[in-house]
């Protein structure tokens, strides 16, 4: 799964087809409690979508 930055957004996203983007922290409960269900999604599902992340405050 590839992190972005703002930068990539336009490209990634915007452009990208297909895409799940997850915008996490790495101080929040909730988002790391979410973060293995992501992966595995990413898992079963990247041949068809693209799964993205992307580091924000919550």
């Amino acid at each position: 799964m590839k992190e972005i930055n703002a930068s990539e957004f336009q490209k990634e996203v915007l452009e990208g087809g297909k895409v799940v983007l997850d915008f996490y922290s790495t101080e929040c409960p909730p988002c790391e409690a979410l973060a293995p269900k992501f992966e595995s999604m990413a898992e079963l599902y990247g041949d068809k979508i693209k799964f993205l992340k992307n580091r924000t405050g919550c």
